[in-house]
């Protein structure tokens, strides 16, 4: 049997049973604010979040009814500080993903997170990344064999192609790579 929503949401569900009660919509539900510290460990360093996380470990909560998610450290930025203006995105300085300490919190454009991200070494660039043909020792044999071997021979050495072997060689691509 088909309800509406007695918060006043508009929203149609169907009643569940819970303990010989019925919930009516979701009006039973408690404030984001309030879920938050439901799910968050405070102490005198990072607060780590203990709820449901995404698969990198940032905390993740729900937000009703249109049931889309909010990362624990932003929605705890923004308890905080206020609003995140629009284009930035909300970085630790912890290293932590599940933390949520405000002080612990920086904002920053998309290419502040690529830096931050790639000066803590979590960029997955060279070997650490899931489509890498190469190794790095690899690479800088394909290097060292500049002028020696020619770019088609190099590539079939190694099993990728000519254009590839170029980019190897002339640093556009394994760029974190010197030698």
């Amino acid at each position: 049997m088909l309800r509406q929503c007695g918060c006043g949401c508009g929203e149609w569900f169907i009643p569940k049973r819970l303990t010989g009660t019925h919930i009516l919509g979701h009006a039973h539900r408690k404030t984001l604010v309030s879920r938050f510290w439901n799910h968050v460990i405070t102490g005198a360093g990072c607060w780590s979040w203990r709820g449901p996380t995404h698969s990198y470990g940032y905390g993740r909560i729900t937000l009703y009814p249109s049931r889309k998610h909010i990362s624990g450290h932003r929605l705890s930025w923004e308890i905080h500080y206020g609003e995140i203006p629009a284009g930035l995105c909300v970085l630790h300085r912890c290293d932590h993903p599940a933390c949520t300490n405000p002080d612990h919190l920086f904002l920053g454009t998309f290419g502040d997170n690529a830096l931050d991200r790639t000066a803590k070494g979590k960029s997955c660039s060279g070997e650490m990344n899931g489509s890498a043909k190469l190794t790095a020792s690899a690479v800088l044999e394909i290097r060292a064999l500049t002028g020696i071997l020619s770019r088609a021979a190099a590539g079939r050495k190694y099993s990728i192609s000519r254009s590839q072997v170029i980019r190897i060689q002339s640093g556009t691509s394994w760029r974190h790579l010197r030698g």
